[in-house]
């Protein structure tokens, strides 16, 4: 059973009788681990307060859309781990640092971000900041004691809110007495923009040709610019900075800057190899940079970032080559003194965080959920000179 290690979605260790989900309420009074062949969030949702956490065969990629969702759940998860079925009935630990299932050993401290970092309670910070990915209001108001800054706001997440809900979000935002965050155009076409939450494992739900600044170029251009204006009304800016999604080349800037006139300034994401390659060139005149590591690494890689593959789209690190992207990427904002975020939706770790603080990275954005054991990670971990 040692060795089988997973995607971890959790921290810490912990132990218990591994079940499946019919079989938890007949269950003796004892912890228990929940045992999946696929992941089923609505079934970790119903049965979360009767377990301590729980193990899926089914591997969930932390590059993939979906892997927000194993974030947000009230109990730990980790995927991956096959075959469980011969497991089932017997007393198992979970141990999420090293992503693997084997025998209980004591002592075993329940899962949670105790293990996240050693008590280094007398150190200094590490000089990276975090920025808050919020997608509504309730996300933004259980994080705003805990960031350092705000990541930048999904025109689809805004498209998703009434518009109370938006002025709510502004207003929760000015609060923290942070910079308001830019607003990414729509990654994909206003129609688009209430669909729910990927829940499942599913392949894109758009070809790359009609993404980001993409529409531009389709007859929906005039209704996503009529769209995004409508949803910038209440922004407590004068001037917004809307930032761009999949540019590769300079053009595609400059196309949008016509489309937009002043009504805005601009910011880049850079997520293509393309973008980051000429980084200097798309980012000129740019107020805001984003790094997105997600699509950077899928296309870096050429894998797709739903299908596990841990050499080429490691779990717990950028892999190499995009590591090597990134910091040109940062170095040529420090140039240009820009404001430059690196988005992360991998596992919080001391290893990354080192790697990270290599790279020249002061700034990463995260998901809502992530933002504690960031907070966490960096607050207590020493810093090296």
């Amino acid at each position: 059973m040692a060795g089988e290690r997973g995607i971890a979605y959790g921290f810490g260790r912990c132990s218990g009788v591994l079940v499946s989900p019919g079989d938890v309420a007949t269950a003796a009074p004892t912890a228990l681990i929940l045992g999946l062949t696929n992941l089923d969030l609505s079934v970790i949702r119903r049965l979360a307060r009767h377990v301590t956490a729980v193990v899926v065969e089914q591997p969930m990629v932390p590059y993939a859309h979906e892997a927000r969702a194993l974030w947000e759940l009230p109990v730990p998860v980790l995927t991956g781990i096959s075959p469980i079925g011969e497991h089932l009935g017997r007393r198992i630990a979970v141990d999420f640092e090293s992503a693997s299932i084997g025998p209980p050993a004591e002592p075993v401290t329940p899962s949670g971000i105790e293990e996240l970092a050693g008590p280094h309670a007398e150190a200094e910070p590490r000089p990276v900041r975090i920025n808050a990915e919020v997608s509504d209001i309730h996300e933004a108001s259980a994080v705003a004691p805990m960031v350092d800054g705000w990541a930048l706001l999904k025109a689809e997440d805004l498209a998703r809110m009434s518009a109370t809900e938006r002025t709510q979000l502004w207003h929760i935002i000015t609060a923290t007495g942070l910079d308001a965050p830019p607003v990414r155009f729509f990654d994909t076409n206003p129609a688009a923009a209430t669909a729910p939450h990927y829940t499942t494992v599913a392949e894109e739900p758009l070809a790359i040709h009609r993404r980001g600044t993409r529409i531009l170029d389709s007859p929906s251009s005039d209704a996503a610019m009529q769209t995004l204006t409508a949803l910038l009304e209440r922004a407590p800016v004068a001037v917004p900075i809307v930032v761009l999604p999949m540019v590769s080349v300079p053009a595609e800037v400059t196309d949008f800057l016509a489309m937009a006139g002043q009504r805005w300034r601009h910011g880049v994401t850079v997520e293509t190899p393309a973008a980051a390659i000429r980084a200097a060139e798309v980012t000129a005149g740019a107020h805001f940079i984003e790094v997105g590591t997600n699509d950077l690494s899928q296309y870096t890689m050429a894998w797709p970032r739903t299908i596990r593959n841990d050499t080429l789209l490691p779990p717990d690190t950028l892999a190499a080559p995009v590591a090597d992207l990134v910091h040109r990427i940062v170095t040529v904002a420090r140039q240009n003194t820009t404001p430059c975020h690196v988005g992360l939706d991998l596992r919080p770790s001391k290893r990354l965080l080192d790697q990270l603080i290599g790279l020249g990275v002061t700034d990463i954005s995260c998901p809502a959920p992530l933002v504690r054991h960031w907070r966490r990670l960096i607050d207590t971990a020493p810093r090296h000179g």
